[in-house]
């Protein structure tokens, strides 16, 4: 799986044609822009969200070996697990992991993209779009696209209620539109 395209690819040149080929070509004149802390808070939101819908199952790998994170996924998908977290697809040499995905009593497809803020951002509909497009296009019925993300108005009290901390936002129509684009 050597060469392949990404989520993080594809959204990187929906920001900026340049800066992908930048970063394919001239690394050591790309500029360090990540935060520790930043992506900290990031993997702490995102194992928050793993149990919004209750019991999942994690098809991650320590190791990050991207083959075996798709065998997970496809072992998970056909064992009927219902809440897969970090389920792996790859498509004709484009890669990608998404959240949260929920297959229903139908087999329809509920993908949700967690991310670390208050609000929604525009960018964030490139990230979905790209998810669609490695589901879609080798068969997969995606129903839904969903966004998640902090609720800046919760209060915690004594216990947290994941359900009343995260937003849930349906990007589906939205997402669907930017297809063509992905695959251009």
């Amino acid at each position: 799986m050597e060469n392949y395209y990404s989520k993080s690819k594809y959204v990187t040149y929906c920001g900026c044609h340049k800066r992908l080929w930048l970063e394919k070509y001239k690394k050591c004149e790309k500029e360090e822009v990540s935060s520790t802390i930043a992506q900290e808070r990031g993997n702490l939101v995102g194992d928050l969200a793993m149990s919004l819908f209750g019991d999942y199952y994690l098809a991650e790998d320590k190791t990050n070996d991207l083959s075996l994170m798709v065998k997970n996924t496809l072992d998970a998908i056909s064992r009927n697990e219902k809440i897969i977290c970090e389920a792996a697809f790859f498509y004709n040499n484009h890669y990608c992991a998404v959240d949260i995905l929920k297959i229903d009593d139908n087999g329809f497809f509920h993908v949700y993209e967690v991310k670390s803020t208050t609000h929604a951002q525009k960018r964030y509909e490139d990230d979905l779009a790209y998810q669609f497009f490695v589901l879609s296009t080798p068969g997969y019925n995606v129903k839904t696209l969903n966004l998640v993300y902090i609720n800046s108005d919760y209060r915690l009290h004594k216990k947290l209620d994941l359900n009343e901390y995260f937003r849930i936002l349906d990007l589906t129509d939205i997402v669907k539109d930017k297809l063509s684009t992905v695959e251009e």
